[in-house]
């Protein structure tokens, strides 16, 4: 190196080892650089890109887990599930025959039931109903009060669905309401005279329809209110139009058999002891 005035002169061959050094340096830093960029290649400046794989297999590993629970538990829930179904107590006193009868959605209050037997028995679009109990003859004239009562409590939602006919009347027997369902062995009431209340609930814009009844009698000898009540779907008690429509309600919407069975809303009181 020489100098020439304020000028450095710089040889060749230093130079050349001076470029070769800060060459050798410059590869370095970019081989540094590349391999940097080739482990953490970002999306926008977010998560690297071998992170968000992970965490997408580690939600698509965890959702097909949670899929899989809840269709495991789903056919657990519904392994016994049946829209048929019996309920039967024989022989209950004190409060087990006080609850019997309000599992029936009928009032117990100013009850005195000494002995009671109730079995249930229902389908997706039917249902039927035997009571026996042993009462006094004030509790058994309130007790069939209010069986009847029942029977013709519809709420609001079947009075807009249905157009709805009843009847009430007296027979000598009670009849059995389905060859496929018979009486209990305990349900032994005599042929004597049998209080009945019925109703048709017709679709609207069909000609099918439910048939719905409740019969009661009195033995005075035995000192037990016989009971029966039954709802089928396609029964008819009666042609349309042959008795007289109950109150209709103040507004009025199409029904069909996609509307479900009125078996389990027979009663305003009794939609918990559904029969559907």
């Amino acid at each position: 190196m020489r100098r020439r005035g304020s000028v450095v002169i710089v040889s060749r061959a230093k130079s050349a080892e001076i470029g070769v050094a800060s060459g050798s340096s410059y590869v370095c830093g970019r081989s540094a650089v590349n391999r940097a960029s080739s482990q953490y290649r970002y999306l926008g400046g977010g998560f690297p890109v071998g992170s968000v794989k992970q965490i997408l297999l580690g939600l698509a590993v965890t959702t097909g887990v949670g899929v899989l629970v809840a269709v495991v538990f789903f056919l657990y829930a519904i392994a016994d599930f049946s829209f048929d179904g019996t309920q039967e107590v024989i022989s209950v006193t004190g409060p087990e025959a006080i609850r019997a009868v309000s599992d029936l959605g009928v009032d117990t209050d100013g009850l005195t039931l000494r002995r009671v037997s109730v079995r249930r028995i229902w389908t997706r679009d039917s249902s039927s109903e035997w009571l026996a109990a042993n009462v006094d003859a004030e509790a058994a004239a309130l007790l069939s009060a209010r069986l009847h009562e029942r029977q013709a409590d519809f709420d609001e939602y079947l009075r807009e669905k249905f157009v709805i006919e009843g009847r009430v009347r007296r027979g000598v027997e009670m009849p059995t309401p389905d060859d496929n369902v018979p009486r209990p062995a305990w349900f032994l009431p005599h042929r004597s005279e049998v209080r009945v209340t019925e109703h048709m609930l017709w679709y609207r814009h069909s000609s099918s329809g439910y048939g719905s009844a409740t019969y009661t009698q009195f033995d005075e000898d035995s000192w037990i209110l016989w009971g029966l009540r039954f709802s089928r779907q396609h029964e008819r008690l009666w042609e349309r139009g042959e008795q007289s429509p109950i109150e209709e309600p103040r507004t009025s919407s199409p029904a069909s058999e996609r509307d479900g069975p009125p078996t389990a809303r027979l009663s305003g009181r009794d939609r918990r002891n559904s029969a559907a």
